[in-house]
């Protein structure tokens, strides 16, 4: 007998609201629909930078421009800054946003 999760209706509706009220941010930043196309592909990009779990066009996070890093560093900031597990994406914008400071103050 396998081993099923029990699914949060509420949480999944609260996770639809948010993707709904956010896609536009996310589209305008640069982001393919893929990442955000529901929340389990969303959390996937958060946790890989990539769509490591999911079937897709091979789009990294690496492959945004710095201005859209930071675009997106600043839209994970707003939203996970107080979260109890900050996303490993968020972690490498951070990371990735500062070196480019270092590099453009340093020629």
């Amino acid at each position: 007998m396998g081993y099923r999760r029990k699914i949060d209706h509420k949480q999944q509706a609260a996770q639809k609201v948010w993707l709904y009220a956010n896609w536009p941010t996310l589209d305008e930043i640069g982001l393919p629909p893929e990442v955000f196309r529901d929340y389990d592909h969303w959390n996937d990009f958060l946790e890989n930078g990539d769509l490591d779990w999911h079937k897709g066009s091979g789009f990294d996070f690496t492959q945004l421009t710095m201005v859209q890093m930071r675009q997106l560093r600043d839209f994970l900031e707003k939203h996970y800054r107080e979260a109890l597990r900050i996303p490993p994406l968020l972690q490498f914008l951070r990371v990735r946003c500062e070196r480019s400071k270092t590099v453009q103050h340093n020629p």
